[in-house]
């Protein structure tokens, strides 16, 4: 009997220690590294497409403030001075290239990126 009600208190002890050893911290999001968004909005008044993810490398293209484009990638950067910045790797009519976070603002949906480019105009 001794034994049983032992074993009840642990059971019922450990039933409410584990749940409330769970942490339940719930963090911002972050823009810059969600993985979930899928569209992109320039931000900076002109951007450059560039043809790797570095600013060292070609240019491609100009892309300008408010332009929405679906990410197709997103990856850090091949050097050394770029290995902290995430870029994104957008594709519109066969060309496709680089633009750094630095850059954009990241939506989820393209509804979400139109109704932003609207706000930049």
């Amino acid at each position: 009997m001794k034994h049983r009600l032992t074993l009840l208190l642990l059971l019922i002890t450990t039933a409410i220690l584990v749940p409330a050893c769970t942490p339940r911290i719930r963090l911002p999001e972050d823009p810059g590294v969600d993985s979930t968004a899928r569209y992109l909005v320039v931000r900076a008044p002109y951007c450059s497409l560039k043809a790797e993810p570095d600013a060292s490398t070609e240019d491609l293209g100009l892309l300008r403030r408010g332009e929405v484009r679906r990410i197709v990638e997103s990856r850090y950067g091949n050097s050394k001075n770029e290995a902290r910045v995430l870029w994104y790797k957008v594709e519109e009519k066969g060309v496709s290239g680089w633009i750094p976070m630095t850059e954009v603002e990241t939506y989820r949906t393209l509804r979400q990126a139109q109704s932003a480019a609207g706000r930049m105009q």
